[in-house]
């Protein structure tokens, strides 16, 4: 089962940071963390699988599009911002501007629809990711079972796949259940 997108909130004052995470969890939303800085909100984010942060325009050591320029593509962004603070030019997709003052309702209807969206996204990445797990399991099993190297056990579980016409993590999963 896929992971929930995280919710992670950043803003220069700790107090503004917990104040929209309060109010976000009587609104039913679960966050998974608070900071400061887009140092800590980066090392927040690569203990994840994806999700959304939700941030102010200055944190203390950077503002949003120096944030959103290094956050991983699993993430997307929500920018709390004065109006006098919003940019001319069109943001990049994955970021979303919504000037303060700022209604709930608003606020929790933008986040469910940018999990939504990065939630299908992300659908592809995880993927990704388990496929290549169970691949990269089922060789070196292959290796330790059969005395072959990693080539031969890539080999071996491409010629698997084309002759059963499957894909590569299918035939891996077929070979950890077999083995294991």
């Amino acid at each position: 089962m896929r992971p929930l997108p995280a919710i992670l909130i950043a803003f220069s004052k700790r107090e503004y940071a917990d104040k929209l995470k309060r109010l976000l969890l009587r609104s039913g939303f679960t966050v998974n963390a608070v900071c400061t800085s887009a140092a800590q909100a980066l090392a927040l984010m690569d203990d994840r699988e994806g999700g959304l942060i939700l941030c102010g325009y200055r944190l203390q050591d950077a503002i949003y599009t120096q944030l959103a320029e290094t956050m991983p593509e699993t993430f997307s962004m929500i920018v709390l911002a004065g109006p006098q603070k919003l940019p001319d030019e069109t943001p990049p997709d994955r970021v979303t501007f919504l000037p303060v003052p700022v209604k709930i309702s608003e606020l929790a209807e933008l986040i469910r629809s940018r999990e939504e969206k990065q939630e299908t996204l992300n659908a592809g990445s995880w993927r990704k990711k388990r496929d290549q797990r169970l691949i990269e399991k089922a060789k070196a099993l292959l290796m330790e079972k059969k005395k072959i190297d990693e080539s031969e056990a890539h080999y071996y579980l491409q010629k698997y796949a084309m002759d059963a016409g499957i894909r590569l993590a299918e035939t891996a999963e077929k070979i950890l259940t077999l083995y294991e």
